[in-house]
């Protein structure tokens, strides 16, 4: 057991009113320094992130130089090609490519809209059954 010498003892009396207030101001100093705290540390995050998000743009931009530079180098070598055969073979296959793409295209347009239908209509559907248990709510509150 602790024993104080009479001279270091401290006794505090505060009302409980000033205690609860005291309690209160310390709850929210504690608050206050976690949220600065945390808002640091979400800051150097956030900033790694970018910067991370950054990187893998520059990469992906690198990548897209590359394959334009290809496809031109390729499309120049295509275009010299001294063989008529060789040279109509090189523009179907362009033409083949892009008609493709168009394709694609218009499926994911299709795509998108059709899924858009289906959400209206979901959306419909859950309004006339919303309707519907409106109704037989009023219908049943109206007998009791």
């Amino acid at each position: 057991m602790w024993r104080l010498a009479p001279d270091l003892a401290v006794v505090i009396r505060l009302p409980p009113e000033l205690i609860a207030i005291y309690g209160v101001a310390i709850v929210i100093w504690y608050e206050l320094i976690r949220l600065a705290i945390t808002s640091r540390i979400a800051k150097r995050r956030s900033s790694r992130a970018e910067r991370d998000e950054f990187d893998q743009w520059r990469r992906q931009e690198a990548e897209l130089a590359e394959q334009s530079r290809r496809a031109a180098e390729q499309e120049a070598a295509e275009e010299a090609e001294p063989d008529p055969a060789r040279r109509y073979y090189y523009i179907a296959r362009r033409t083949a490519r892009a008609e493709r793409d168009a394709a694609v295209e218009t499926a994911n347009k299709a795509v998108d809209q059709a899924v858009e239908r289906i959400e209206r209509r979901h959306l419909e559907i859950e309004a006339a059954l919303d309707h519907e248990e409106t109704e037989r709510l009023k219908r049943q509150h109206g007998r009791d």
